[in-house]
């Protein structure tokens, strides 16, 4: 079985994430895998103060496969953050936020705003897959 935690802002850090994965070494069998997520990061955020918000990405060695979620509503900035994070960082793969309804999230066309541009966000989506 395949065990996946959704990313939670404020919830997800590294602490929450070795608690989960102490639980699960407990009670594990040999076909069972455990996925976690970081704390959402902004793209904005990360290219003009990346030491100010790259603490959300903080991971330990014992997470092999550990997902770097970013959030963004333009193009430029989630492409840079996306090559930054897998470049630098020993990250399995990078999600991209589309629910989170909050509405300072929202305001920079970022987390469920972007569903209401489909076609945007598609091609945001198109230009990082190309670049990655």
């Amino acid at each position: 079985m395949r065990l996946c935690l959704a990313p939670m802002d404020g919830i997800t850090d590294l602490a929450y994430r070795t608690i989960c994965k102490e639980i699960f070494m407990k009670y594990w069998n040999p076909a069972d895998e455990l996925m976690l997520w970081t704390e959402f990061m902004s793209a904005d955020g990360y290219i003009h103060n990346p030491k100010g918000v790259v603490k959300h990405l903080r991971m330990s060695d014992f997470e092999p496969e550990l997902i770097a979620q970013i959030f963004g509503g333009t193009t430029d900035p989630l492409l840079k953050c996306a090559q930054d994070v897998m470049t630098k960082y020993p990250f399995s793969g990078i999600e991209i936020n589309m629910g989170c309804p909050s509405p300072s999230v929202m305001k920079c066309d970022a987390g469920s705003a972007m569903l209401k541009d489909k076609p945007k966000t598609l091609w945001i989506l198109q230009q990082i897959h190309e670049q990655l």
